[in-house]
């Protein structure tokens, strides 16, 4: 399962079709060929500070909320950004472990990051 993070769009997106950067992440995926049940998408609260860090402790309480308790998953993000997201997913997640972050350049995706999830075992993402 694919999980999509992030928190609300910036100003400039009034009209916008989706109001979260989980939300537009996830239909640029779906128009890339994802099949949609593979995939949710997990807004975050809007947040001046931590903005990462607020996606993935939405993630973790959207997980808690639906039973789902990982072993270990992948976080996927864009470019130089990778390394601090999956130290602060790390933090959210205290005792789980991110088991490797991938950079993705060029993808066209806003998205904060993109975690992928299969209790019990690393999963594959890219």
């Amino acid at each position: 399962m694919l999980y999509v993070t992030g928190g609300p769009l910036e100003a400039g997106y009034p009209f916008a079709e989706h109001q979260t950067y989980a939300e537009r992440g996830l239909a640029g995926l779906i128009r890339q060929g994802l099949a949609p049940e593979m995939a949710q998408a997990v807004p975050a609260p809007a947040t001046l500070k931590d903005r990462t860090y607020g996606s993935a402790v939405a993630l973790r309480k959207w997980l808690q909320d639906h039973g789902i308790h990982p072993g270990k998953f992948n976080v996927v993000s864009i470019g130089p950004h990778a390394r601090r997201t999956r130290l602060l997913f790390r933090k959210a997640f205290r005792k789980r472990s991110a088991d490797r972050d991938h950079s993705r350049r060029g993808s066209g995706l806003r998205a904060e990051a993109m975690v992928a999830i299969e209790p019990g075992r690393p999963s594959r993402a890219g």
